[in-house]
């Protein structure tokens, strides 16, 4: 689902998904790392997201960098999904909300050293878990079929190419 995200979000900021390392999405202008989290239906988790905390580097490469932070529902469980097909993902999404916030704001996490071992494998990896609870007042919201896109108050809007019908 990451690509199927990262599609979208670009196509609603003008952007290209880079195919390489660094930041999900650039543009002539700026540059966008994107993060969702598939909303739990039972309402049960606060909404957060983990971002790596060597991401933190992407916005030190000259051009204004952004996050895309999201949130989403699919019209069947997870368990139930058997396709890798892109268009097929994008139709099982019934719902976005986007929040577009500047880099700066996910200082405010501070990195969390994590691992962990299975029988296969080991890992050590270091987070950051930004809450939407704690987002930026929007100054701009954009709706688009199936969601909501917030720029919120930190955001250059010149930085992006938005070409959606209806603002709210």
């Amino acid at each position: 689902m990451p690509y199927v995200h990262e599609l979208c979000v670009g196509r609603l900021l003008g952007m290209d998904v880079n195919p390489g390392k660094g930041p999900d999405l650039t543009g002539e202008r700026a540059v966008v790392e994107v993060k969702f989290t598939l909303l739990d239906p039972r309402g049960k988790y606060p909404v957060a997201w983990t971002v790596q905390d060597h991401q933190m580097e992407y916005g030190k490469n000259g051009k204004p960098a952004y996050w895309a932070l999201g949130t989403y529902n699919l019209e069947s469980p997870v368990k139930e999904i058997r396709t890798t097909d892109e268009d097929a993902l994008e139709k099982l999404v019934a719902k976005r909300e986007i929040w577009i916030v500047g880099w700066n704001w996910m200082q405010r996490y501070s990195p969390s050293k994590v691992s962990g071992k299975t029988a296969h494998s080991e890992w050590e990896n270091i987070f950051r878990y930004p809450k939407r609870s704690e987002l930026p007042q929007s100054e701009v919201t954009v709706l688009f079929d199936r969601g909501k896109m917030h720029i919120t108050t930190d955001v250059d809007i010149s930085h992006f190419d938005i070409k959606l019908p209806q603002r709210v």
